[in-house]
């Protein structure tokens, strides 16, 4: 059992507070239920051998039960430490006893994975293409990625920022205070490694406890944390769980790390599924968790089998009462039944021996194969007869037969021993492309052999349902030969599920866009968004509007539900596309005047009124977030003063002299009396985009839109030049007047040939360059690394420009007089107060010697140098 037992069987008190975050947990007073923390001065200088070991507070002495949700004080009866102890060597010598388990030694160096960064910063070997992060284990000292391995999170003890706290009937919880993603390692689970061996001893020196924080770190070592342990103890059970713990290999040595399997908000309790076993003669403990799926106890439901319930329907009535309640030998090899009063149950268990000093009789229970010493003349118990035990012991042998002895039988024995698996086409060619099948060879030492599969293979039970869905028909198997065939089929079985769901995810977004495209491309219908400010002039004219567009044409008016955002809108539907563009023209200039002499009506600096325009197409919520990707956050709500915020949109808008206003489908927002926005559309809703310009436009915008949108989707990227857009002309003079390349040694042409992206002018904002590494949905990483790579070279040429322009502004009579200069003091604090970026390009031509002031040496040493020239 790992965590505090929930349900009733935590017994320490509730005192002060602490919070425990990474390596140096900080103590604070308790606050309110909501896992608000308060400020407080910082925790005084730890002692080195302790630091960064969790403390109770100075209130735990004397305990205090606050409100459930405060935060908590630890109990005084733990020691809090951050990493296993094991065994010292002196203990394990001959002649000493200890029940502390020995630590593994550390494996020699093995073979890095392989991995190399994209050229970027960010970190790698974070995903299953990195052949140790997919077996679970943590990478090496030299691992070639250096301090970008992101595979290292156990060893740098990246732990996140975690609160005890006060959970109720659970006793104490453990709460996050940082949000966490999917995935994220959230801390280790420590205590004192103890051996398989003394397990039994264990639990009979805890035997009047009821707080259990026993886990398996493998099989032959558990983790005990009641007395000593790290700050994963105090995670409660929940049958609907964010956490897991998983084991992970660090130089070879296990752990038991705890991970998110959800996205987690912060203050967030923390939770995983203890799945305790149903053991005989404990009653099964109650849960607290209070989720849906709650199953009532923390003990797993018995999984009984279709051949063990026709069993125990066939020996029901051949179940006997014993003669004598004081058996002795005479019933060694028989089957009998044990019942226990905890949990109101008979356990099925076969008679070993009989030891006639103490009355007792070897037991040895089927349910868990464990064994014990029971005095049958104080327990309950019936016997079987003699015919149902030999059926019993023909079925055991049947089902033992030709298995090696003590090995188990089952499907887990036969998907270890199977050494291929069988892939579909794309699958295969992904392997191959992203260098996972080379990779596995080279680190596990073993050899992939690719064949394709016969009519028999893909006909087989296993062939058929690996060929679900396949494009071709086709399957290939895998077969894997060598060292560690078991780890590099676990990394291939990874990668190829990860393949797998990636693929299914793109075809799933492919759906959607081309939906959406046919929705868009259907010309027989289309919306008009109209100011606020004009919707009763609208009301009052639309019967002359309809009048306008004549019989083929249908004009509805429909008012928003949406009280956040000023608008309405009218529907257009015509039975054919030139009917549908005349009454767009038609009905695009009344209420263009309309807006015009309404006064109110407000006009933007593209010609066009805000909050008009015409439906140009949908956006999916993911694509609509790309054209914010280089913003920092993304958008909830998108009225067009939002999109000014984007570089893409307001450059696009001041070159084709438009406006563009976008609509959350199902947008129900409202403001209430707190002025606060509610009922917002959510972020995974698709975007309406309209269009402020002439409706012969409208189409030709949106294919630039939609466009942008393709692009940005296979990896293209767009460089905002920003402040330095002054250097433009320059950049593009070198390439040519339209950026394009047309020598062989211009700016452009070079970045190509070094790093294989191409880069020119975006043609839709000409303040953007457009740099194409290749299609990412096809390269792994590749694209990403080029990109990188030439977006640092366009850097460095604009600092060689912007250097160059500073110099050219300062030389006169022939020479550079910048050594010369001063900087006057009060212009030196107007500098500094402004923006980095708008100091760091300044405009050429801009310099004026009238701004800096030079002493009086200076002066004359100037004034004779110029007369001398």
């Amino acid at each position: 059992s790992g965590g505090d037992n929930n349900g009733g069987v935590r017994s320490d008190g509730h005192d002060g507070g602490a919070v425990v975050g990474g390596n140096q947990p900080t103590i604070t007073s308790g606050s309110g239920g909501n896992g608000a923390i308060a400020d407080v001065p910082p925790p005084p200088p730890q002692d080195p051998a302790t630091a960064g070991m969790s403390r109770p507070s100075a209130a735990s002495s004397e305990p205090s039960y606050d409100t459930m949700g405060k935060t908590i004080g630890l109990p005084t009866d733990v020691e809090h430490i951050e990493e296993v102890e094991w065994a010292n060597p002196e203990d394990l010598q001959p002649g000493r006893y200890t029940d502390r388990a020995a630590r593994p030694p550390y494996d020699r160096v093995s073979d890095p994975c392989g991995c190399v960064p994209d050229g970027s910063d960010n970190p790698c070997c974070l995903d299953m293409s990195c052949v140790l992060f997919a077996c679970q284990e943590e990478c090496r000292s030299n691992c070639e990625a250096g301090d970008l391995c992101g595979n290292k999170r156990i060893q740098r003890r990246e732990w996140k920022e975690l609160q005890v706290f006060d959970a109720g009937p659970k006793g104490r919880g453990l709460r996050i205070m940082e949000p966490l993603k999917k995935g994220d390692f959230i801390c280790e689970y420590v205590g004192v490694a103890i051996k398989k061996e003394h397990l039994d001893s264990l639990f009979a020196r805890y035997q009047g406890e009821r707080m259990l924080y026993i886990m398996a770190l493998d099989n032959d070592v558990y983790i005990d944390a009641r007395k000593k342990g790290g700050i994963a103890r105090y995670i409660n059970h929940s049958c609907e769980p964010n956490c897991m713990v998983d084991r992970w290999k660090v130089r070879g040595v296990s752990r038991a790390c705890v991970f998110a399997i959800r996205d987690i908000d912060a203050g967030e309790e923390l939770s995983f599924d203890y799945k305790w076993t149903r053991k005989r003669g404990r009653a099964p403990t109650k849960c607290h968790c209070g989720t849906e799926a709650c199953r009532g106890t923390l003990e797993m439901p018995k999984d009984i089998s279709l051949e063990d319930e026709e069993l125990d329907l066939k020996l029901s009535g051949h179940w006997k009462v014993p003669i004598t309640q004081n058996p002795g030998n005479e019933i060694i090899n028989r089957v009998i039944k044990v019942y226990f009063d905890g949990d109101r149950e008979y356990y099925a268990a076969d008679v070993a021996q009989y030891d006639e000093k103490t009355g007792k009789h070897q037991i040895i229970y089927k349910s868990d194969l464990s064994d014990a010493w029971e005095n049958l003349s104080k327990l309950q118990w019936m016997i079987l007869d003699r015919e149902y035990e030999q059926f019993i012991i023909a079925k055991k042998s049947a089902r033992m037969a030709d298995a090696p002895l003590g090995t188990p039988v089952g499907p887990a024995q036969q998907s270890m021993a199977k050494n291929y698996i069988l892939v579909q086409t794309y699958v295969k060619e992904a392997l191959m492309e992203w260098r996972i099948i080379a990779k596995c060879q080279n680190h596990c030492r073993v050899r992939v052999d690719i064949l394709t599969c016969d009519k028999s293979e893909i006909d087989s039970a296993e062939g058929t349902e690996a060929v679900q869905g396949s494009a071709d028909g086709k399957l290939w198997k895998l077969v894997v030969t060598g060292m560690d065939p078991v780890k590099a089929r676990v990394y291939l079985e990874h990668n190829v599920e990860t393949i797998t769901r990636k693929t299914a995810e793109a075809a799933a977004k492919e759906a959607a866009k081309s939906a959406l495209d046919a929705k868009s491309a259907s010309s027989s219908c289309r919306e008009v968004v109209i100011p606020r400010s004009i919707v009763d002039e609208v009301k009052r004219k639309l019967h002359q509007i309809r009048f306008s567009t004549g019989r083929n044409v249908e004009v509805n008016f429909i008012h928003s539900e949406s009280k956040s955002k000023q608008f309405a809108k009218l529907t257009i539907q015509a039975e054919s596309n030139p009917d549908l563009q005349r009454a767009l023209e038609n009905i695009w200039k009344e209420l263009f005047k309309l807006c015009a002499e309404n006064g109110t009506a407000e006009l933007t600096s593209t010609g066009v009124f805000k909050d008009l325009g015409i439906l140009g197409g949908e956006l999916t919520s993911d694509e609509f977030n790309l054209l914010f990707q280089n913003l920092g956050h993304n958008l909830s709500q998108d009225c067009s003063e939002n999109l000014r915020d984007s570089p893409f949109f307001s450059s696009f808008e001041d070159m084709h002299r438009c406006s563009i206003w976008v609509q959350a489908a199902g947008d129900m927002g409202r403001i209430d009396s707190q002025n606060r926005v509610v009922g917002e559309a959510g972020s995974d809703v698709s975007r309406k985009v309209f269009f402020g310009a002439d409706p012969k436009r409208i189409m030709e915008l949106w294919n630039h839109i939609r466009g942008r949108v393709n692009d940005l989707l296979r990896g293209v990227k767009f460089f905002n030049l920003g402040p330095d857009r002054v250097y433009f002309p320059a950049l593009t003079q070198m390439s040519g007047s339209d950026g394009v390349n047309r020598a062989g040694n211009d700016f452009f042409d070079y970045i190509q040939r070094t790093t294989g992206a191409s880069v020119r002018v975006d043609n839709l904002t000409r303040n953007h360059l457009r740099i194409d590494g290749g299609d990412k949905t096809k390269e792994n990483g590749e694209s990403d690394r080029r990109i990188a790579v030439a977006e640092e070279l366009i850097r460095l040429q604009i600092e060689v420009l912007r250097d160059h322009s500073i110099r050219k502004q300062r030389w006169a009579f022939g020479r550079d007089w910048t050594l010369l200069m001063d900087v006057d003091p009060e212009v030196r604090k107007k500098e500094n107060a402004t923006s980095a970026a708008s100091r760091a390009s300044p405009t050429p031509g801009a310099f004026s010697a009238a701004r800096y002031t030079s002493d009086s040496r200076a002066v004359v040493t100037f004034v004779m140098e110029i007369a001398e020239i």
